[in-house]
């Protein structure tokens, strides 16, 4: 475990813990970039924390494999740089940034902690019966399983 690792995931945690209080939970992490008055905060967030988890996964990974933490940092940041899911452009771009981030992420736990997968097997049903922002659900599990993985 590094200090960047905790330091990332307390400025990612931050940002959502007080985005869902003081405007609710949105549809997706994304979607808070509307709701949000100061809206670089969330691009900045989102470079940081992608930057030093960068770093961590640099740690981690045996050299051969840095690729996928690469991959998965890339996304985060391409997410940052392209917030607004209005503009065309930058909507493909998040899209690309969103599915190297969610696919790569999940590639790092398999690696780290495979056993750790099988908690989709009880969080998705939950998910999809209980949940009105399902996508938001989705990309908090994805990120705590990625999370406890790297502790």
């Amino acid at each position: 475990m590094t200090m960047e690792a905790v330091i990332a995931i307390t400025i990612l945690a931050s940002y959502v813990i007080m985005t869902c209080l003081i405007y609710g939970i949105p549809k997706s992490l994304s979607q808070s970039w509307f709701s949000i008055a100061h809206r670089w905060i969330f691009s900045v967030v989102m470079i940081v924390v992608s930057g030093l988890l960068f770093l961590t996964f640099m740690d981690l990974l045996p050299v051969k494999w840095q690729w996928i933490g690469f991959l998965c940092s890339a996304g985060g940041m391409m997410i940052g740089f392209s917030p607004n899911l209005d503009d065309e452009m930058e909507h493909s771009a998040h899209m690309i940034g969103a599915a190297l981030l969610g696919m790569a992420s999940q590639a790092l736990v398999f690696m780290l902690c495979p056993l750790a997968l099988f908690l989709w097997a009880f969080a998705l049903p939950a998910i999809f019966l209980f949940s009105e922002c399902k996508v938001f659900w989705i990309e908090m599990c994805a990120g705590a399983l990625l999370c406890c993985s790297i502790f």
